[in-house]
């Protein structure tokens, strides 16, 4: 027999419309996620000695999901099914602009991606904006790999990937312990 009380809890407090807008945003994000777990599988192919991949970087307060360091240069990537926009080319490019003024010893730009997964569309450049902002490469899956080799810049030899790799274990990171004291106190 089920009480006033209990109606109540279980009534709806929410009007539907802005539930389904929160829930396709949700359903959004965690596709996305999918993606770029299926995109960290094929960037699994590449020799660890030779290539470092640090997974959901932010630069420049904007999330890149794989910024990949190699002997062919400096890449941002994130993945897709096939919906991308003038914004992801915008936004890529200006993340790959900012971490490249982060690394002042670096000679060459970064070279932000859209990689189309289950696709083989050959890699091309994309500008945006009303300045013509980028390039941002679009490429299929099936090109990643030798669209990653096919690059002679600068570069990251063995040695400098084993080093990064040393400095970014978290184990060596030291927080120096902060006492604060609320102002009025003491």
């Amino acid at each position: 027999m089920s009480t006033d009380s209990d109606r109540q809890s279980t009534a709806r407090r929410n009007p539907d419309w802005m539930l389904a807008d929160l829930g396709r945003y949700f359903g959004w994000h965690q596709r996305t996620e999918l993606v770029n777990d299926a995109l960290e599988r094929r960037l699994g192919e590449l020799d660890t000695c030779e290539w470092y991949t640090e997974r959901d970087f932010t630069v420049d307060s904007v999330p890149i999901p794989f910024t990949v360091f190699g002997p062919g240069g400096l890449f941002l990537l994130t993945g897709t099914r096939g919906h991308w926009t003038a914004e992801h080319v915008r936004v890529m490019r200006g993340a790959a602009d900012a971490l490249t003024e982060i690394m002042a010893g670096y000679p060459d730009r970064s070279h932000p991606a859209i990689v189309v997964l289950d696709d083989s569309r050959e890699p091309r450049q994309e500008y945006a904006g009303p300045a013509g902002r980028g390039p941002c490469w679009v490429l299929g899956e099936h090109w990643l790999i030798a669209w990653l080799d096919s690059f002679e810049d600068h570069g990251f030899s063995a040695a400098d990937i084993a080093r990064l790799r040393g400095y970014a274990d978290p184990g060596r990171v030291e927080e120096l312990k902060r006492n604060f004291i609320p102002t009025g106190s003491g």
